[in-house]
């Protein structure tokens, strides 16, 4: 069963399935924010070079392609953060939180790719509906809250079987997903656009299902 509650601070509480939304198009570039601070603060192998180029990509290439859901943290939980660790501009410019709170977080899934479908065939594993997660970025302020593990838990929900990519070298995100309960099926020396950053190809399948025979 998946836990109803998300890990927050103490002295919080938080039910995070109602705070998990389909982002409206206007949200890309926030989005794209989120993205870049969590990128600077984890990817410490990635150059410059090759994050200005992805990153002018992101909002209107990489998101639009996503099937995309964002955590929005409660404002009365977020106005207590430090606006100057939250991320560059994430936090509105003028100081007042959104209505629906602030977007601390996001995940971007597609259809399992064909190159993927490939993978989790000579591996073997079930054939159960599985969704591919391209993407999985929480703005450094609020890292270490439950959010990650939130999105994760909300596509579970629909789909028990997921197949990522994680940089080899970000080993605080491949140890992430080994605690979660993901299993390395392969490894790739090169990313998906031909870039020396090794990946890692994970797998996670839900407990009781059969794999094939």
């Amino acid at each position: 069963m998946l836990a109803g509650r998300t890990r927050v601070r103490a002295g919080e509480a938080m039910d995070f399935a109602s705070h998990i939304k389909k982002p409206e198009r206007a949200e890309y570039p926030a989005l794209t924010s989120i993205w870049a601070a969590a990128v600077r603060a984890t990817h410490h192998f990635l150059s410059e070079t090759d994050f200005q180029d992805i990153h002018a990509q992101v909002c209107s290439k990489y998101l639009p392609a996503m099937d995309l859901y964002a955590f929005y943290y409660p404002g009365p939980m977020a106005a207590g953060l430090d606006k100057a660790a939250a991320g560059c501009a994430v936090w509105p410019g003028s100081g007042a939180l959104p209505e629906n709170g602030l977007c601390a977080g996001f995940i971007g899934r597609s259809s399992i790719t064909p190159d993927a479908a490939a993978r989790l065939a000579r591996a073997g594993l079930a054939r159960v509906p599985a969704i591919q997660v391209e993407t999985l970025f929480v703005d450094p302020a609020f890292h270490c809250r439950g959010i990650g593990r939130a999105l994760l838990d909300f596509t579970r929900r629909d789909y028990p079987c997921i197949f990522l990519d994680v940089n080899e070298q970000n080993a605080a995100a491949a140890c992430f997903y080994a605690h979660y309960g993901f299993t390395t099926i392969g490894r790739s020396e090169l990313d998906g656009q031909g870039r020396a950053y090794p990946l890692l190809h994970l797998y996670y399948q839900a407990p009781g299902l059969c794999p094939l025979s």
